[in-house]
């Protein structure tokens, strides 16, 4: 219906974007450390953004407009030492998935070249990786944690 459509969009992208707004200008107070860094914005997409799944029309746009958000507050703010990424998972073992799970059975693994469902741990480790000064020269990426999934 619309109005699960515009819940949709108001809580993935414009929560996003809300989120955002407000975490600027905090970071922009922040000194800046020796690698001229002042912090990192990131942002939750999702690999449905990239492969389009059924029933999901509204999910995947507003996760596309998640992406296209980071990509320009990422050109906006970098020279103001603020990156922004965006991290997409793919199938992680979660509530969420329990439907897909359901209705795709054995196909679920068989598009995913890593041939495994992703856990909630492979998700954390790689967002810790992403906030960290082990990645200070990316900003403006769609990470993805998928198993492959995007590129199959």
């Amino acid at each position: 219906t619309p109005l699960e459509v515009e819940q949709v969009v108001r809580v993935n992208l414009l929560g996003t974007l809300w989120c955002c707004q407000a975490a600027i200008p905090v970071l922009l107070k922040q000194r800046p450390r020796g690698n001229g860094q002042r912090g990192v914005i990131l942002n939750l997409s999702s690999v449905t953004s990239q492969r389009a799944a059924r029933g999901q029309s509204a999910y995947a746009a507003s996760k596309g407009g998640v992406e296209a958000l980071t990509r320009s507050l990422a050109v906006e703010y970098a020279r103001k030492g603020i990156r922004v990424v965006a991290l997409a998972p793919g199938a992680i073992e979660s509530r969420m998935l329990e439907p897909t799970k359901a209705l795709a059975g054995g196909e679920l693994l068989e598009r995913i070249p890593a041939k495994r469902i992703g856990s909630p741990l492979d998700v954390a480790e790689y967002a810790s990786f992403l906030l960290s000064d082990r990645s200070q020269y990316v900003t403006g990426c769609v990470a993805h944690s998928d198993g492959g999934y995007v590129v199959a």
